[in-house]
């Protein structure tokens, strides 16, 4: 057993640079400032995007069906106490995303074409300086097989909303845990256990981005904030391979069904969001000594801020 690490994981070195930030605004003053590209940044103040509407183009393509976001995520991550040695690693990651509404390039209702692909690199604080296997502090670290590629397919999956989007069918190569056992804020911290990762301490088929295998899911509104979702995917060890473009079924070992019940409220006077999941899955690979396995699990998500 090893002794217990302290890691100290420098939060101000997560930058997401594709922009989703509420300070651009300010950020733009800034840079008017003390930069002389000023003129050039004039167009993302107020824009909810880091380089603003790239001149009406972002707009343009979103008004025809096409969302497109590249981002950069960099997570460092230092063992100052215990493990087996002290020191320090950095792991980064590029993400591309491409989302198609085929609603709006070719009218047909409800239907849209998803694509991520991901290029990481860096060291595991976790297993080079900590000596642990099981809970990783850096989540964007990922696997070897995503390391050793330059780019690598997270997912490519096609979606079909269903009468006024009560029913949602989902069906390509998907993470199992973009629609299963995941809480939507557990991931904005560093480490991959908080996030929601269950994968990461058992030998189960629960796929996590950005390794899919072939899948598909439905998910049909109940009632007000209750939903019901249910899927079944590939359980195969290759996970795709290096680049996530080895599709063949020659490596399957089992189907891992996961069912799940969403309840999405709003609590308090401030309706605030709260979320409670329960659900579980039954997998016919033989994960557990050769038996087809069967797990459950509670997830309750509240809102960060006060009630």
């Amino acid at each position: 057993m090893h002794n217990v690490a302290a890691v100290l994981a420098l939060g101000g070195a997560c930058l997401a640079f594709i922009a989703s930030s509420a300070d651009s605004a300010a950020q733009v003053s800034e840079l008017r400032q003390s930069s002389e590209t000023s003129e050039r940044l004039h167009s993302t103040e107020g824009s909810p995007h880091l380089f603003g509407d790239w001149g009406g183009l972002r707009s343009w393509l979103s008004n025809h069906g096409i969302e497109l976001d590249l981002s950069y995520l960099s997570e460092s991550a230092w063992d100052v106490g215990g493990g087996k040695a002290r020191g320090g690693t950095y792991a980064g990651q590029e993400n591309l995303r491409l989302d198609l509404d085929w609603e709006k390039l070719a009218n047909l209702n409800g239907f849209s074409t998803h694509i991520d692909v991901v290029s990481r690199q860096g060291r595991n604080v976790s297993s080079q300086y900590v000596g642990d296997i099981l809970f990783q502090a850096q989540e964007i670290y990922g696997s070897p097989a995503v390391e050793r590629a330059v780019v690598h397919l997270a997912y490519l999956y096609f979606e079909q909303k269903l009468f006024d989007d009560d029913v949602d069918l989902k069906a390509g190569r998907i993470p199992v845990r973009n629609d299963f056992g995941t809480l939507p804020y557990a991931c904005y911290f560093i480490s991959l256990t908080i996030c929601a990762n269950r994968a990461s301490t058992a030998d189960l088929g629960w796929t996590v981005f950005p390794l899919a295998n072939w899948g598909g899911m439905m998910e049909w509104k109940v009632a007000g904030p209750l939903s019901f979702k249910m899927g079944a995917y590939e359980v195969n060890p290759n996970d795709g391979g290096d680049n996530g473009l080895e599709w063949g079924l020659a490596g399957a070992v089992g189907t891992l069904i996961p069912a799940e019940i969403d309840w999405n409220v709003k609590l308090g006077p401030q309706q605030l969001p709260g979320i409670y999941k329960v659900g579980g899955s039954y997998d016919t690979s033989g994960t557990l000594n050769g038996i087809p396995l069967l797990t459950a699990c509670l997830c309750i998500g509240l809102s960060t801020r006060h009630f």
